[in-house]
């Protein structure tokens, strides 16, 4: 098997997210990728960093107004929505449980 490493995942720390409803801690976290790395280490397994395709391959499949929306949304919306969010379960929490239960 083939696996595709790359140590930016070291820089990924999770802090929380919503989850049925309610703000729960990320299990996400430099340590636990580096002990899923060293176990994938330690088997017969290729390693090798992903490569840089460039947008090409994504444009082939998303419009490019789709593509701009979300790199926009990353830069400016993510921090917005989460103020939203966590300003919304302050103000009104029975609504956002309510909004955020499973179906």
């Amino acid at each position: 098997m083939q696996i595709f490493w790359s140590n930016d995942q070291l820089k990924h720390t999770g802090a929380r997210f919503l989850k049925e409803g309610y703000l729960i801690d990320s299990p996400e976290s430099p340590c636990r990728a580096q002990l899923i790395f060293n176990q994938l280490s330690e088997m017969d397994f290729i390693i090798d960093p992903p490569a840089d395709f460039g947008l090409d391959p994504i444009l082939r499949v998303h419009p490019a107004q789709y593509i701009d929306f979300c790199g926009t949304f990353m830069r400016n919306g993510l921090l917005n929505l989460v103020m939203i969010l966590f300003f919304y379960q302050i103000l009104w929490p029975q609504q956002t449980r309510h909004m955020c239960q499973r179906v």
